[in-house]
């Protein structure tokens, strides 16, 4: 197979590098600094495209992306039910 000027042998394996795109300033500006507004609905707008995935993306994704994130759901919801939020 042939990516760009890449020629990889057929028993070729690769890899993505996950937390090394997460700090790319590439990617993200001031990737150093955590900033949850990075990841707004606007913010994404813009973003590039699978510049996160943390389920991984296309045919291969995750099959347990959608019980994570409804366990996420159901979590948070436990959560509200059982303990009182107060602004400190």
């Amino acid at each position: 197979m042939t990516i760009g000027p890449y020629t990889l042998p057929a028993d070729f394996c690769v890899g993505s590098n996950i937390l090394g795109q997460g700090y790319n300033e590439k990617f993200y500006k001031n990737a150093e600094k955590f900033d949850p507004d990075r990841w707004n609905d606007k913010s994404m707008l813009t973003a590039e495209p699978y510049s996160f995935i943390p389920f991984s993306a296309g045919p291969r994704s995750c099959i347990g992306k959608y019980l994570a994130l409804m366990e996420s759901k159901v979590m948070l919801v436990h959560f509200l039910h059982h303990y009182e939020i107060k602004r400190t």
